[in-house]
């Protein structure tokens, strides 16, 4: 009996270290070694920005710098999984991170981290900003820029303390938040909810979603609009009040709020 449970118990000691390598080797053969490029451009040249990416992270950082620089970090596990393409054509910087077609279709990707872009921009005044994602979170803050358009597939969206005449921000499957942006501002999402906080609303204003809510927060209260809210499973609250349909002033500026499934509400911070 004794010399059984001995045979037991090296038995599992045995598996146990058995594990314990299987685990070590797995380790070892899937570990991530992380790669980086980069790449500078004079920040004379650059007047647009147009980013597309399959799965990364994108963010646009400002910088005291007179060089605007593109830097792609990825884990790397023995193959180039991706193609990472930057090119500044008649003032516009185009930056593309995209992943092969032969590990979209076998992708193992145990790293659980995927890439990231950072886009370190100097301040000055650029004509337009176009990110295009399909996986991946978007941050984009304190930059100007005369219109921007942005829209990721899965993943939310943050933009901040932009200088903008017209924003466009939209997303199938993430949460839209906005914070501190000027001009006019539209935003699309079918499954989140979208934050606006702005010190006016006194200008044109289109947010809709599917399956989420939809909430404004303004420093001041507006002198001349039209607010119109949608709602089919929620509340509406403007001001304190429960309505659906608010003049202020002479209603020029039009604020149209739209969800199925989400409150919406607007108040002030």
């Amino acid at each position: 009996m004794r010399k059984q449970k001995l045979l037991i118990w090296v038995a599992v000691i045995l598996i146990v270290i058995g594990g314990l390598g299987s685990l070590l080797t797995f380790k070892s053969v899937f570990a991530a070694e992380q790669i980086k490029e980069e790449k500078e451009f004079d920040q004379q040249d650059v007047r647009r920005f147009h980013v597309v990416s399959d799965n990364a992270s994108v963010e646009f950082i400002p910088t005291e710098d007179s060089t605007a620089k593109v830097e792609m970090t990825a884990s790397e596990k023995r193959n180039n999984k991706y193609t990472f393409h930057t090119e500044l054509d008649d003032g516009t910087l185009y930056i593309e991170l995209k992943e092969k077609r032969l590990f979209k279709l076998f992708s193992f990707d145990f790293s659980f981290k995927g890439p990231s872009i950072k886009v370190y921009v100097p301040a000055k005044q650029y004509e337009s900003l176009n990110i295009d994602l399909i996986n991946g979170k978007m941050n984009v803050r304190d930059m100007q820029v005369k219109h921007a358009e942005v829209g990721s597939t899965n993943g939310a969206i943050n933009l901040s303390n932009m200088e903008t005449v017209s924003t466009r921000a939209t997303s199938e499957n993430g949460k839209l938040t906005i914070n501190k942006v000027s001009g006019e501002i539209s935003g699309d999402v079918t499954n989140g909810s979208i934050h606006l906080n702005v010190e006016q609303i006194d200008r044109m204003i289109d947010l809709k979603s599917v399956n989420g809510k939809i909430m404004i927060r303004t420093d001041e209260e507006p002198s001349n609009v039209t607010i119109d809210v949608s709602v089919v499973n929620g509340k509406s609250e403007v001001f304190g009040n429960e309505t659906k349909h608010t003049v202020i002033g002479d209603g020029e500026n039009r604020i149209n709020l739209e969800t199925i499934n989400g409150k919406v509400s607007i108040d002030k911070q």
